[in-house]
């Protein structure tokens, strides 16, 4: 595997009163393939055996393409100025509105647009491909930059998110609501 960029850098969700590995949000931001680079996004996901994974596969203009597999939920979010497009490969994956609920099958995709409130999740492994606008770890602290965490409603109290670079733990930071 090549390593471009940063470091990677794990995001794990997780109740402080349990183990790590109940809310294992796994986020890799270094980007994995330069241009002219042939990607095996299928490899990259059958070897995965995390329950919610996200890598960066490559940059294109002023986006990132990302792979990640994923079951179970993330937490209720929204992006203020960023749009958020998602592809499934393989498996369904579910997309909660305040309103409704958008199910995705195989090649199948959805634009959340910036602004929407929602929640991913998908009741059986999952995989899916996410274009997002390069920057966005810059701009989505309204639920999970670093050193930027606003309080999530929604989210039990007791929750967090672990920032891990290579081996060391960067910063863990409450998401729930403030007392």
């Amino acid at each position: 595997m090549k390593w471009r960029g940063s470091l990677p850098v794990k995001f794990e969700l997780m109740n402080t009163k349990t183990s790590v590995e109940k809310f294992p949000y796994k986020t890799y931001l270094n980007t994995l393939h330069g241009p002219l680079e042939v990607m095996d996004v299928q490899k990259l996901a059958d070897a995965c055996t995390d329950k919610w994974y996200n890598q960066t596969l490559c940059k294109v203009n002023d986006s990132v393409v990302r792979m990640a597999v994923v079951q179970g939920e993330y937490h209720w979010h929204e992006h203020k100025d960023i749009d958020e497009f998602f592809f499934v490969l393989d498996g369904h994956f579910l997309i909660d509105l305040d309103d409704r609920v958008i199910e995705l099958a195989p090649r199948q995709g959805l634009v959340v647009p910036k602004g929407v409130r929602h929640r991913t999740r998908a009741t059986e492994r999952t995989v899916i491909l996410m274009i997002e606008r390069a920057d966005i770890d810059e701009h989505v602290g309204r639920h999970h930059q670093i050193g930027g965490l606003e309080r999530l409603p929604g989210v039990a109290a007791d929750q967090s998110i672990t920032i891990v670079e290579g081996k060391g733990v960067v910063k863990s930071v409450p998401l729930g609501p403030k007392s």
